[in-house]
Order: structure tokens, then sequence, then C-alpha cells
């Protein structure tokens, strides 16, 4: 299942949907989709696990509707206040490059670049998670707020820089017409978190809170048309993401009990620190699992707990508040 994971895919063609059924027991079995990024999100990984799901329940489905309606439509969306969001946009950018700044050293230099990563985890109990959102609307953010501001105030430990730009992912369906689709509708925003006036814990809230909803609401633009043709290297290093919804029982097959494997991750990554996080649903209720993927050739193993260490204290604080 592993090989099946990390086995290329020739775009040109190959299917872009790998499934495969390992049984592991008489009764017991795992099934893998493996996607292509290009082609899918979390969105369409549940879309198509409701299908599968409707489909085994002998249901009809309706038509599904076609890509090229949602491209359609975001044509018109980037059509529509683009220059808003080009001025938006281009001020951002205007305000010059972030200070440089670098991780700890590695004890071992990486004998090259590599994209190969390895998970740090925490994983949050149903109590510390239902703290976490009494603070959260506390302050009027949600738990990705606090989470991400959690984030950047970590990240600022273990560097010194007080000026970090992170990006996030949004899934752009905001019509109802694309909830169904099987496509990538995914958007990377980038925010920039300024911390040189050395705010507190509510000020840098409410903040991070306003940045993502500014770089969410001027999104829809191209970024060739707001990033100058000169400008060099990535806009960001970090990337910290939420997944609203989750695998967990969107599998449902007459007969059988499903669960979504948490632990199986794929070890290649383009950031070099991905921070991710749900709630996995356990008896006692929701509890918070964050799971950060570092790659190996930034990063060691004391550097990635050192960071998770520091993300998990500002979590705790903020449960105590």
């Amino acid at each position: 299942m592993r090989q099946n994971m990390l086995r290329p895919y020739n775009l040109a063609q190959d299917p872009l949907l790998r499934a495969a059924l390992v049984r592991t027991a008489p009764d017991t079995h795992l099934f893998q989709l493996t996607v292509h990024n290009v082609v899918f999100d979390m969105a369409s990984v549940l879309v198509i696990l409701d299908e599968i799901s409707r489909h085994a329940a002998g249901a009809d489905l309706p038509a599904p509707i076609q890509y090229a309606e949602y491209t359609r439509w975001q044509a018109d969306q980037h059509r529509t206040g683009a220059e808003k969001r080009r001025a938006y946009w281009t001020d951002w950018i205007a305000k010059g490059e972030p200070p440089a700044w670098s991780w700890p050293p590695r004890e071992t230099p990486p004998a090259g670049a590599t994209f190969d990563s390895l998970p740090t985890w925490a994983r949050f109990p149903p109590e510390t998670h239902a703290r976490l959102q009494a603070f959260a609307r506390q302050h009027g953010v949600t738990v990705y707020v606090a989470c991400l501001t959690a984030y950047v105030l970590a990240t600022r430990e273990l560097t010194g820089c007080p000026d970090i730009t992170i990006g996030t992912t949004y899934s752009d369906r905001d019509d109802a017409r694309f909830g169904a689709m099987i496509g990538a509708s995914v958007m990377v925003p980038a925010l920039r978190a300024d911390m040189t006036d050395n705010p507190d814990l509510p000020t840098l809230l409410t903040r991070m809170k306003r940045i993502v909803a500014d770089a969410l609401t001027h999104q829809d633009l191209p970024i060739e048309e707001a990033i100058p043709r000169e400008t060099k290297g990535p806009l960001f290093k970090l990337v910290c993401s939420a997944f609203a919804q989750t695998p967990h029982g969107r599998l449902r097959l007459p007969g059988i009990r499903t669960a979504w494997q948490e632990d199986w991750w794929n070890p290649v990554s383009r950031p070099t620190l991905y921070l991710v996080t749900w709630e996995t649903p356990t008896p006692d209720g929701p509890a918070l699992t964050c799971h950060m993927m570092h790659r190996q050739d930034m990063w060691d193993e004391v550097t990635a707990k050192r960071m998770m260490g520091a993300f998990e204290a500002t979590i705790l604080r903020m449960a105590a508040s």
C-alpha cells in the first residue's frame, strides 16, 4: 500500500485515481484510494466516499456536475471585483519581503534537497478541546484561528523572527452547486503575521482573524496578476490547514463497520513545515488532532519535537485561560 501511494503518476496517460482493497484477515480489509492533487482535494474525497456509500445502498445518484462548469464559474468570479482584489495583493506585495529567518541548524547536514517528510503528532483530549473551543468563542475567533496563532507564536519562538508569512488552504466551493463536485478547488492564500509590536495574545488573536478574513475575501485572483515577474523564491515556507470535515463515518457500507485510518500519511511534503488540524470523534466527544509534517532535508527530529512542544504549550495555555 505504501508503494502504491508513492508510485508516480504519468499525468498524460494514467488514471488519476487508484483504488486497492487488501485483505488483512478473513473479515478485515484495508481500502485505499490514491489520488493526485491536480484533480482531488479533501472535499473530493468526502464526495467520492458518499457516492460509494450510496452505490452500496442501491441509491440512484444525480448526474455529477462537470468540472468545466466550475472553471467557468471561477472565471466569472475573477472578473467580478478583480480590481479590488488586485489592489489588495499589490499592496500586500508592496510591503516588501518579510525578514529572512532560519530554523535551528541540523546536527547532521542533509546530503541534498528532498521532499521526504515525517510527521509529529499532538492529540488533545475532548476535555481540552472543549476548553479551547470556549476560549476561542470568548475571543470571537474559531479554533482554527487559535491554532494558527499558536503556530506563528511557536515559529517566532524557534526562529526569533516576529514577521512570519504562512500559507493556508481554503476550498473555494462557495456556490452550493459545487458541493458534490469531484475536482481540485483549493486556494492557498498567503497570511502575513506581523508581530514586531509584540502584541499580547488577545490582540494577536484578533489580528490573525482579520488577516485570514482579508486573505480569503481577496483570494480569487490568479497569482501572476499580483506578483511582479522579478519576484523570486516562495511566498512562504509554512502552511497551516484545518479539515472542517473528515472521512470519519463517511464510508457507509451495509453490514460492514468502517473506520478512517488517521495515521496513514504520505511521506512527501512540499512546504518545509505543514500543520493540519481536525476533530477526531471519541466516545467522550470530539478530540483535536494536530499533525505536523516536516521536511527532513530542513529539519531533524529534535527541532520537530521542539516546535510541536512550543505549539502544544500555547494551545494548553489557551485552553487553561
